[in-house]
């Protein structure tokens, strides 16, 4: 027999609304994989163990990448269903609810879940930590993948993985809030420093481009974007005289905070990150289908 199917839950200030039908029970799962529609059970495709920063990029890039959106796709989860966003997004000042600093365990949590460094919670440590990771170079000045086997580097410089990643997260667009004169007076700064004096091996126009500019390659049949575009990118003034070449090497300099990239056909998401060419910073990926939060109970998601 089904489960009974639970109502929203009052706390003191709040109902919980967003849990209750963003998110499953593993009963409700295991009873809706028995619904049989057009003489077939509605299985599930695939069965992510784990909603945090990674699960839930990989749940919702497989729903995305089929074009039918016929697959089912079940996540399993531990912990509850916290926040919909990165906290920095919300009108919450306090830090995550329930997570103390990641390298100190909580004592509010039960037993089972303080590990320091890890958030039991839909989104995991991506809902209130960032990191930075290199998207590595490979050329005749830096070449940060020495030893790795070498149809894996070829595949990565040959295919759209770098693009496919930088979309993912929202960095193949602009950066449209970090503007005005102190970022324009230090970028500048760093530009002419850079330029004048470059760390040995630190050769800007050998840098990879912008995520955004060969996004706009990628669209455009390879052409770069033209001097008045990138002055617009980079919030410079019409009547600036910098040549086409330097407004690039500029460009490489910018790291673009993806607050809220625009979903895909078919998703319905909210990420947060950061990245450059440089350096990205993972902030959070949240499906809108996650988890159920039944205290002290496994928790899972239906997409």
């Amino acid at each position: 027999m089904p489960a009974p199917l639970l109502q929203s839950e009052y706390t003191t200030f709040t109902l919980d609304n967003m849990g209750r039908y963003l998110c499953n029970t593993l009963q409700e799962a295991l009873d809706s994989a028995n619904v049989v529609i057009g003489n077939q059970k509605r299985d599930f495709d695939v069965i992510v163990i784990g909603g945090g920063s990674f699960g839930c990029a990989i749940a919702e890039a497989l729903f995305v990448r089929d074009k039918t959106r016929s697959r089912r796709i079940l996540i399993l989860e531990q912990g509850p269903f916290v926040l919909p966003e990165h906290w920095q997004n919300l009108p919450f000042m306090g830090g995550t609810p329930n997570f103390a600093k990641p390298w100190v365990n909580d004592p509010q949590l039960e037993s089972s879940l303080q590990y320091p460094g890890l958030l039991y919670a839909i989104g995991g440590r991506s809902i209130a930590w960032g990191g930075w990771a290199p998207e590595p170079l490979h050329d005749a000045n830096n070449d940060e993948m020495i030893n790795w086997p070498a149809a894996t580097v070829q595949d990565l410089q040959q295919n759209d993985y770098y693009h496919n990643a930088a979309v993912e997260i929202g960095v193949a667009a602009t950066n449209d809030f970090i503007y005005g004169p102190l970022q324009r007076v230090l970028r500048k700064q760093l530009f002419d420093a850079l330029m004048a004096n470059p760390p040995a091996g630190l050769i800007l126009s050998n840098l990879p481009d912008h995520p955004i500019v060969r996004e706009f390659q990628k669209q455009n049949g390879g052409t770069l974007p033209a001097a008045p575009q990138l002055r617009e990118w980079l919030d410079l003034p019409a009547t600036d005289t910098t040549s086409q070449g330097n407004l690039l090497n500029m460009m490489k300099l910018e790291a673009p905070l993806a607050v809220q990239p625009p979903p895909s056909p078919g998703s319905s998401r909210s990420t947060n990150s950061a990245r450059s060419h440089l350096s990205f910073r993972r902030r959070a990926s949240l499906p809108t289908k996650a988890m159920e939060p039944a205290p002290m109970q496994t928790q899972e998601s239906v997409s």
